[in-house]
C-alpha cells in the first residue's frame, strides 16, 4: 500500500509537467529511474518531444532492462509513457508492470492491441481515450478501477467485458464508444459513473453477473438496473422493460441511433432527463403510472412521431389520437409526435416539437396562449407558421434556427417575443410585428440574413436589445412614431428607418384611405414586379399575393 501511496504521489508530480524527461533509452524504449524509495526499479516514459509521440509499430516492454551495469526491473508506465505516438500498433507489457500513468495510451490513433498483465489494479483516467482503431477493450481480470474516460472516444471499440474483480467504472469511461455492441459486466460493480456508456448508440446486449447484488439485467432484459432501487439506468437498443422497474434514469437511452421504439410498463412512475434525447427513437406508449417526465426527456428525439399514453393516466394523455404527450391539468402539449394539436391546448411546452426535421408546417389552434421555449427549434424543414391572436407570449429560442421558414404571422395579440425567438431563420423576408409586443429579446431575428422588411406596429417602441437583423433590412413605423424610433438606442440602429403611409394595411396608395384605387395599385404592383410593400398583405398571411387583391375587395364590399 506504501508503495502504491507513493507512485500515485510521483504520478501527480510527474504529471503535472507538459511531459516526463527520460534517464535514458534502451532498444527504443525511454525509461526513467524511480525515487529511493524503490530499489532498481523504472517506469517507462516518452522522449519529453511536447506531445509528438516516442513510439511506432509493435512495442514488446522487457520485464528488466540493464544500463550502465544496473539491472531496473520495469514496475509502472508513466502518464503520457505512450499517449500521441499515432504510429503506435500494438503493445505488449511484462507482469513485473504493476500500474499505468493516466493518458499513458492516449491519442494513439493507430493502436490495435495491448496487453496487459494480470498485475494491475486500475485503468487510470483517459488511459486509452482516443485510440480510435482499438477493437478491444484490455482489462485483466485483477483490475478493480476503470477511471473516468479510460475507453472514451474509442469508436472501434466493438465490445466491452468487465471482469469479476471491477467494482469501480468512472464517469464517461466508454463515451462515444460508437461501434460497441455488447457489454458483459461482472459481479462484484457496485459503482457506475455518470455517462458511463454515453453515445454507445449501436449498443444492443448488456448482461449483468446473476451474482452482482448492486445490479442487474432482469428478465433477459439487455439493460443495467439498479436492483435496490429499481432503476434502469442504461438500455440499449433491444431493451425490453421489466415490469418491476419504477424510473427511467437521466440520459438512460440517450444517442442510441438505432432505438426505434419502447413500451413504458406500468410500473414506472419517473422518465428523467434526456432519457432519450437524441435516439432514433419513432414511437413510445407511455403507463398508467407515469406521473413524472422532465422537461428534456425528448429533446433530438426527431424522429418520433407516435406517443401514446395509457388512458388510466392521470397526469399525462395524449388525446384526440393526437400522438402527443400532454399534461393533461395545465393542457400543455409537452412533446409532439404527430403535427395535430389538438384544439383544447393553452400552451405549447418547452422543446415540444425541437428538432422535428420531418415537419414543414403545423397549425396551431386558437385555445393556444403560450408558445414556451425552444418549442419549435430545429425544425429544419419548417415552412410556414400562423401564431393565432389567442398567443401573447413567445418563448426564447422558439423557431430557431428554422432554416426553411420562409413564413411566420405573429398573432395581434403577442405581447412577448423571446430572446433568439427566430434566429437563424434564413428564409424569412419580411416580418411584422404587431401593436400588441411590448418586448422584443436580443437575437430575435439575428442571423436571418434575407429579412429586409421589418414592419413594427407598436405606437410606443418595444424594449429590445440587438434587434437589428442584418444591414440590409428596413424598418417600417408609423409615421408618428418614426422620431421615437429614430432616437432608441436599439430600434435606431437599423441603417433605414421609414414610415408607412397612409391608413396602414390595406392603403397601398398612402393617401390615408383604402379605397378602390389601392385595389388598382396593389394589381399593379403584383403585375410589375415592384418592391411589395409590408402593408400591402391584406390578409396577414406574410406573403403579398392575388389573394391579398381579393381580400381587399372583400372587404371594400363589406364596408370594413
Amino acid at each position: 500500500m506504501k508503495k502504491k501511496l507513493l507512485f500515485v504521489l510521483m504520478m501527480l508530480v510527474a504529471t503535472s509537467a507538459t511531459m516526463m524527461a527520460y534517464d535514458f533509452e534502451v532498444d527504443g524504449i525511454y525509461y526513467e529511474v524511480l525515487s529511493n524509495f524503490f530499489d532498481n526499479e523504472v517506469l517507462v516514459t516518452n522522449n519529453g518531444s511536447n506531445y509528438e509521440g516516442s513510439y511506432s509499430g509493435d512495442v514488446v516492454v522487457p520485464e528488466t532492462v540493464t544500463y550502465n551495469g544496473t539491472t531496473y526491473t520495469v514496475t509502472m508506465i508513466g502518464g503520457y509513457a505512450f499517449s500521441y505516438s499515432s504510429e503506435l500498433t500494438s503493445v505488449t507489457l511484462p507482469n513485473s508492470v504493476e500500474y499505468l500513468g493516466i493518458l499513458a495510451f492516449a491519442d494513439c490513433e493507430q493502436l490495435l492491441f495491448v496487453d496487459l498483465p494480470n498485475t494491475i489494479e486500475e485503468i487510470p483516467m483517459h488511459c486509452f481515450a482516443a485510440c480510435h482503431q482499438l477493437v478491444s477493450a484490455p482489462i485483466p481480470n485483477s483490475v478493480t478501477t476503470i477511471g473516468d474516460y479510460a475507453f472514451g472516444d474509442c469508436p472501434n471499440l466493438y465490445a466491452i467485458e468487465i471482469p469479476e474483480n471491477v467494482t469501480e467504472i468512472g464517469t464517461g469511461a466508454f463515451r462515444g464508444c460508437t461501434s460497441v455492441q455488447y457489454a458483459t459486466i461482472g459481479k462484484s460493480l457496485k459503482t457506475i459513473g455518470e455517462e458511463a456508456f454515453e453515445n454507445c448508440q449501436y449498443l444492443s446486449s448488456i448482461i449483468i453477473s446473476s451474482e452482482n447484488p448492486y445490479f442487474d439485467s432482469r428478465d433477459d432484459c439487455n439493460a443495467i438496473i439498479e436492483t435496490a432501487s429499481n432503476t434502469l439506468i442504461k438500455g440499449c437498443i433491444s431493451t425490453v422493460v421489466p415490469n418491476t422497474v419504477t424510473t427511467i434514469a437521466d440520459n438512460a437511452f440517450d444517442e442510441l441511433t438505432n432505438l426505434k421504439t419502447i413500451d413504458i410498463p406500468n410500473s414506472v412512475t419517473s422518465i428523467g432527463y434526456g432519457a432519450f434525447s437524441y435516439s432514433g427513437l419513432e414511437s413510445i406508449s407511455i403507463g398508467s403510472s407515469v406521473i413524472s417526465i422532465a422537461s428534456t426527456a425528448f429533446s433530438g428525439c426527431k424522429y418520433l412521431s407516435s406517443i401514446t399514453v395509457d388512458s388510466a393516466n392521470p397526469v399525462y394523455d395524449s388525446r384526440d389520437n393526437c400522438h402527443s404527450l400532454i399534461e393533461t391539468a395545465s393542457n400543455t402539449l409537452i412533446r409532439g409526435g404527430g403535427s395535430r394539436i389538438p384544439n383544447t391546448m393553452t400552451s405549447i411546452g418547452e422543446c415540444a416539437y425541437e428538432s422535428r426535421t420531418g415537419m414543414t408546417t403545423i397549425d396551431i389552434p386558437n385555445s393556444v396562449t403560450t408558445i414556451g421555449n425552444s418549442a419549435f427549434a430545429y425544425c429544419s424543414n419548417l415552412k410556414s407558421v400562423i401564431i393565432p391572436n389567442s398567443v401573447d407570449s413567445i418563448g426564447k429560442w422558439a423557431f430557431n434556427r428554422c432554416t426553411k421558414l420562409a413564413k411566420a404571422v405573429i398573432g395581434d395579440s403577442v405581447t412577448f417575443i423571446g430572446e433568439n425567438a427566430f434566429y437563424d431563420c434564413d428564409a424569412l423576408t419580411s416580418i411584422s410585428i404587431p401593436a400588441s409586443v411590448t418586448y422584443v429579446g436580443g437575437g430575435a431575428f439575428q442571423y436571418c440574413d434575407r429579412l429586409r422588411s421589418v414592419v413594427c406596429h407598436a405606437i410606443t417602441s418595444p424594449d429590445c436589445n440587438n434587434v437589428v437583423p442584418n444591414n440590409y433590412a428596413t424598418l417600417f413605423v408609423s409615421a408618428e412614431s418614426l422620431e421615437t424610433y429614430q432616437n432608441h438606442a436599439e430600434w435606431g440602429k437599423f441603417s433605414r428607418i421609414v414610415p408607412f403611409i397612409g391608413a396602414g394595411r390595406g392603403d397601398i396608395n398612402g393617401d390615408g384611405n383604402v379605397a378602390i384605387n389601392d385595389v388598382t395599385n396593389l394589381i399593379d404592383m403584383l403585375l410589375s414586379g415592384d418592391e411589395l410593400l409590408a402593408w400591402a398583405d391584406v390578409d396577414g398571411d406574410g406573403e403579398v399575393t392575388i389573394k391579398d387583391v381579393t381580400n381587399l375587395i372583400d372587404i371594400l364590399l363589406n364596408g370594413n
